[in-house]
This record gives structure tokens, C-alpha cells and sequence, in this order.
């Protein structure tokens, strides 16, 4: 309901669109994972009938996949005057993409009953849509409490990135088994050092008086 509010706010021409269906979808396919991750303990669903369960997450990702270019994903991309939106964006483009991974994480375990693709889904959901929605939100917020104009400079700009390179260090690591702990810990330092820079920057904003005394 936000994004596309913020994006019409900020892109000429863009108007909102908010569609129902996109809600009742997404809540299908949050049913469909579960009964998929649920079935095998509990023998509800056998061979065939275990592969319905998916079609609601692979819908889903597809869907908001175009629901996210409809919303303005490209316009935000235009120039630094759109970064903060942009954040927002990019955040959202995760959802699908989560989505979608595990669609195929829960078609692998079905076809070749092994591991699938691990935590990648759900880290792809957690770190990479909750932690950079988590990102762009506060740093919006806080720049509006703080009196700041609402545009991510060019050192926020860069730890947004950064936030994105970790959470595919952390989504790569159990795809690629070899290198699995040098992932890991990459993913761990990249994650630490850009929330501890983004506190150094943020927090002193919150302590004091927005200098316009508001």
C-alpha cells in the first residue's frame, strides 16, 4: 500500500495502484509453501498432488515480479534524487524472488528428495526483503525526524549495496558447498560492518533537536 503512494509522490505521471488480488495471491501462497514444507511429515499429500502445493508460491513470485515494474521499479532507478525510493524498491523486489526460490527449492525436494536449494529462500526473504525494507524505511524515518532533506547520499547509497552483496553471500552459501564457510563468514562481516556504519551515522540523529526545532 506504501510503495506505490511514495512512488506516485515522487515520479510524475505514475499513478497508484493497488490491487486486492496481489494480497489474496500472496496469502495462497503462503498456505501453499506451508502445506509443501508440512506434507511429507504428515503424509497429507503423496507424489502428484505435493506439486499443486507449489503453483501458488510460483504464481505469486511471478505476479509480484510484474507487480513491482507496474509499481515504478525502473523509474526509481532514474537518479541519486531517487535513491531512498529506489531502497525501497529494490526491497520489495526480494519478496518475488523469495518467492520464486522457493517454488524451486520446494519442486527439487519433491523430484530428487535431497536438500534443495537450503536457507536460500528464506534468506532471500529475511535478509534480503525485511533487512533492506528494514534499511530503507528507518533511514527514511530518521531523516525525516531529523530534520534531513529525504535523499540518500552517496555513503548511504553504498552500504544499501553492500546490504544486497551480503545477503547473496549468505542466499550463495549453501548452493555452493565448497565454499560454504568462506560465504558465510564474508556474509557476516559485509552484514556487520554495514549496519555498525549505518549506527555511527544514524544514531547521533535521534539524540539530538532537529535543528529546525521541530
Amino acid at each position: 500500500r506504501v510503495l506505490p503512494f511514495f512512488t506516485s509522490n515522487a515520479v510524475a505521471g505514475l499513478v497508484p495502484w493497488r490491487p486486492n488480488w496481489a494480497l489474496a495471491l500472496l496469502l495462497a501462497a503462503m498456505i501453499g509453501l506451508g502445506v509443501v514444507l508440512y506434507a511429507p511429515r504428515s503424509e497429507l499429500l503423496h507424489g502428484a498432488w505435493q506439486w499443486l502445493a507449489i503453483l501458488p508460491a510460483a504464481a505469486a513470485g511471478a505476479a509480484l515480479a510484474a507487480l513491482a515494474i507496474r509499481w515504478g521499479l525502473m523509474q526509481s532507478l532514474r537518479g541519486p534524487s531517487l535513491r531512498l525510493l529506489a531502497m525501497l524498491h529494490l526491497a520489495f523486489s526480494w519478496l518475488p524472488l523469495a518467492l520464486l526460490l522457493a517454488a524451486a527449492d520446494a519442486g527439487l525436494r519433491l523430484a530428487l528428495g535431497g536438500a534443495g536449494l537450503g536457507l536460500a529462500p528464506l534468506h532471500a526473504m529475511t535478509l534480503g526483503m525485511l533487512g533492506s525494507l528494514l534499511f530503507a524505511m528507518v533511514t527514511r524515518v530518521i531523516r525525516g525526524h531529523g530534520g534531513i532533506a529525504l535523499v540518500a547520499d552517496d555513503l548511504v547509497w553504498t552500504l544499501f549495496l553492500l546490504l544486497q552483496v551480503a545477503t547473496l553471500l549468505r542466499i550463495a552459501s549453501p548452493l555452493i558447498p565448497v565454499a560454504n564457510g568462506a560465504l558465510l563468514a564474508a556474509a557476516a562481516i559485509v552484514w556487520t560492518a554495514v549496519w555498525s556504519i549505518w549506527a555511527y551515522v544514524h544514531l547521533p540523529i535521534l539524540l539530538k533537536t532537529r535543528f529546525d526545532g521541530g
